[in-house]
């Protein structure tokens, strides 16, 4: 009977002690993680950014949207592919609420709105982040650190290679993943386009007005693309299918493709086709590399984010869009998963006591751009011109060759104009419109855009294809001058 009653007594005993360990350990974590956002945590912090959203594409554009309508701070970073895959796109009919218009058109019309409702929007990619304590800093690519209360990464993906011969040596000679920005550069000439899907006919009707014949290389034995853009297929009558086909060399005669090496996967044969040049279609992988180490990927490298929300494993820090999403791969679900990460990311900042008495007393030291100064970038208007302004100048001098059709083009405009004001007394800056000027274009052997050549004494040294962020255009100028 006692034995009873004191094994009964020892339970409640028992049971007592691990529900007050239980609570202890509650309060301790709910202590730990009060003070780990903190606001006085804020005190002597520069750079402040509540909102922070990497990435310009539609799950970007739309988080800075509701970011600055909810009446935050919201600074965007622009990233390497400012308005993301959509403006390498033709025309587009599924975006909710507009009819059939041009990919860059609606980035544009979106990118306008959002510097309307007050969103910042950063030319500059982010090269490093600290995910380890709060605030998050984030680093930009000319070394700028950013203190950032909350972060919506909102990178997209980027084009696959082959990895093959040839592939990186001919990369800007005639290797390519953007048919709206080089199409221009292949009148009259045959090419291949590599891949079965969507993208691979998409690129085949950006080069359907200029190519002679278009050939699309497919790896297996159907294409994967969606029954309208098959449909649309067929309406390019100089394009052309060869299934089971893999690409395996590119040749050509160090500046320019001439042809590439063939493999037939059911045949084992190997042919070669004369050709100028190779549109790469073959998908796309997250824009993760950044991340490694700072929040959960899966095996694919795609940000995780919990259940049905967009939070990543980090409290205060959202995935949108291509990076967190390989299933559906839709602009306007890339949009939506934006709004709610900025919402989500609002509503973050309101539980850790970031209301707009706090906002009000730390504004003086929140993130500002850069102010520009007078541009010292000229605009060259002829061959006349080019002779006289370039082959004459006593300083070394570069050319921004760009198109306003080319996103990439526009996109480096104002890293191209910051550099310029950083070297001023160093070298001169032009910049060339190959609509208007095509002939210094064809003169200069510019095989496609952004293009950037480097003259020094009258002769050209140097040439450049392709984007570049900040640090690296710095570092480009940097090896001219002195």
């Amino acid at each position: 009977m006692y034995c009873g009653v004191f094994m009964r007594r020892s339970t409640i005993y028992i049971s007592l002690i691990l529900f007050f360990i239980i609570i202890v350990v509650f309060l301790s974590l709910w202590f730990i993680k009060k003070k780990s956002f903190s606001l006085g945590q804020l005190a002597k912090k520069e750079n402040i950014v509540p909102i922070a959203v990497i990435g310009s594409g539609p799950a970007g554009l739309s988080a800075g949207l509701y970011g600055a309508r909810l009446g935050f701070y919201t600074v965007i970073f622009e990233g390497p592919k400012p308005g993301g895959q959509l403006t390498e796109t033709g025309y587009v009919e599924n975006w909710p609420g507009v009819g059939r218009k041009r990919g860059p058109e609606i980035m544009k019309d979106q990118r306008a709105y959002v510097e309307s409702l007050g969103a910042v929007l950063m030319p500059e990619s982010i090269s490093k982040v600290d995910f380890s304590s709060w605030p998050y800093r984030l680093t930009t690519d000319d070394n700028q650190v950013i203190n950032a209360l909350s972060v919506i990464i909102a990178t997209g993906s980027a084009p696959r290679v082959l990895a093959i011969p040839g592939e990186r040596e001919y990369w800007g000679k005639g290797v390519t993943t953007c048919a709206v920005c080089d199409a221009p550069y292949y009148k009259n000439s045959d090419v291949v386009v590599i891949g079965g899907g969507d993208s691979a006919i998409e690129e085949a009707a950006q080069l359907a007005p200029y190519a002679k014949q278009i050939t699309i290389l497919v790896r297996k034995d159907s294409l994967r693309a969606s029954d309208i853009m098959q449909k649309r297929l067929l309406e390019l009558p100089q394009a052309r299918v060869l299934f089971n086909k893999e690409l395996k060399r590119v040749y050509g005669d160090e500046e320019h493709v001439e042809g590439v090496e063939v493999y037939d996967n059911k045949s084992k044969e190997i042919s070669h086709l004369p050709i100028k040049g190779v549109f790469l279609a073959i998908g796309q992988e997250p824009r993760t590399q950044v991340f490694k180490g700072q929040l959960n990927l899966d095996k694919q490298g795609y940000v995780q984010v919990k259940g049905r929300t967009q939070e990543c494993s980090r409290p205060g820090v959202f995935a949108a869009g291509d990076v967190e999403d390989m299933h559906y791969r839709q602009a306007g679900v890339a949009a939506g998963a934006g709004i709610k990460a900025a919402i989500e990311a609002s509503q973050f900042l309101q539980r850790i006591g970031w209301l707009p008495s706090a906002a009000k007393s730390m504004s003086s030291r929140f993130f500002e751009p850069e102010k520009a100064g007078p541009s010292c970038v000229y605009e060259l208007t002829s061959e006349a011109d080019f002779e006289k302004r370039v082959l004459r100048s006593s300083k070394p001098v570069i050319i921004d060759f760009y198109a306003q059709h080319c996103p990439s083009c526009m996109h480096m405009l104002p890293i191209y104009e910051a550099v310029a004001r950083k070297f001023c007394n160093q070298m001169y800056f032009f910049k060339v419109n190959t609509i208007n000027v095509p002939q210094l274009e064809e003169r200069l052997h510019v095989q496609r855009i952004p293009c950037f050549l480097v003259f020094k004494d009258g002769q050209q040294i140097a040439r450049y294809y392709s984007i570049m962020n900040k640090g690296q255009m710095i570092d480009f100028a940097q090896q001219f001058v002195g």
